[in-house]
Parts: C-alpha cells; structure tokens; sequence
C-alpha cells in the first residue's frame, strides 16, 4: 500500500479476487455441465442470480459517503508530507491513515465496478465506476511521498522505529519491501506525476 503512488492500473491487481469470485458465482449459476442462461435485458434476470450488492453498500448514499471520507483521509494523510521518518509515531500514523485509506477505497472500487457491470447499457453506474477510478487517482497523487519517504530513512531508522512502536509490526513486511524496491521507487514529486496520470 505504501510503495509509491497509487495507480490506476492497481485497481486490477487488488480486483483479482473479485474478479474471481464473479468467475466462480457465474458457473455456480450456470451450472457445472451446462452453459449460463442468457438474457436480453437486466430486468430479466432472476433476482437470486444477482450480486447483492447491498453487503457492500446498502445505498449509493452510503457510498458517496465513504468516497468523501477517503478523500478527507487523504487530506490529512497529505499533511504528513516531509513528516513520515520524523518519529516511530509518525510512521505509525501515516502508515495507519494509508491502511484505512486502501480498505475504503477497496469497497468503493468493488461496489462501484460491479455495480456497472449490472446493466452495460446504463450510464449512471458507469460514471460512478469513473468515479471510484479518479478518486483513487486522485489520492495516489496526494499520497506519493509515503514511499520515497521511508526509503530516505533508510534500514537503521526504520529497525530503530519498528523497535520502538509495536503497532508498526503489522506492517513490517510491507515497509520492509518499499527498501528492497529501491531501484524501482522515483523521488516523490515524480511519483506524483505518475499517479496523477494514472500509469
């Protein structure tokens, strides 16, 4: 979650267990030996053959909701630009902010994709998969300085901090990984400009 910007092409790579899941629930419906049923239009499909998606969102008000915390997450996320390696506690709360970030964002993207693949032909659930992909976009840019950040603290300061607040080990791997991707990690202002453009 921390190594650099966020893109939009990450969307794929966190979806694949949707995606899969998608897979499996179409050839339950269809049947092991037999093709899934086919039909002209979404009204005619039988209810207990649709994703329930109110598990994610029981009302598009409640996903609006959770895109604009997000992005007001992000916004303080922001603020500890220049800020990450100044104390173990910092670390901690940027790398917290970013976890809470990633698993909103997650239900938002998943709500939001699956809920244009409902009806193809509707533009209001496309716009709001556009959505999910921009706000992500969006907070990939505001948040691009975590990575380069905690690999100029460097290996001692980051061993000297996981000592020092327990509730960094959680994410010791994760940091430990953004100083193994030192070659493939660009200062943070590029960072940003890859985000923005959603590469």
């Amino acid at each position: 979650a921390f190594g650099g910007g966020m893109k939009a092409g990450d969307f794929m790579k966190r979806g694949k267990g949707v995606a899969v899941m998608s897979v499996l629930v179409l050839w339950a419906l269809g049947g092991a030996g037999g093709a899934a049923p086919r039909y002209e239009n979404r009204s005619e499909v039988p209810l207990e053959a649709t994703w329930k998606l109110e598990d994610i969102y029981r009302s598009q008000a409640l996903w609006e909701a959770d895109v604009k915390s997000a992005l007001s997450l992000s916004a303080e996320l922001a603020e500890m630009k220049g800020h990450v390696m100044d104390s173990a506690a910092s670390l901690w709360k940027t790398v917290d902010l970013d976890e809470r970030i990633q698993k909103i964002l997650t239900k938002v993207y998943a709500w939001a994709s699956m809920k244009s693949h409902e009806d193809t032909a509707a533009e209001g659930p496309k716009a709001l998969a556009d959505r999910a992909v921009q706000t992500y976009v969006k907070i990939g840019e505001r948040t691009a300085f975590i990575a380069p950040e905690v690999l100029a603290g460097g290996q001692q300061r980051l061993d000297e901090f996981l000592k020092e607040e327990p509730r960094l080990e959680v994410y010791r791997l994760v940091l430990k990984r953004i100083l193994r991707q030192k070659g493939h990690i660009l200062p943070a202002g590029e960072e940003a400009v890859l985000a923005a453009m959603g590469e």
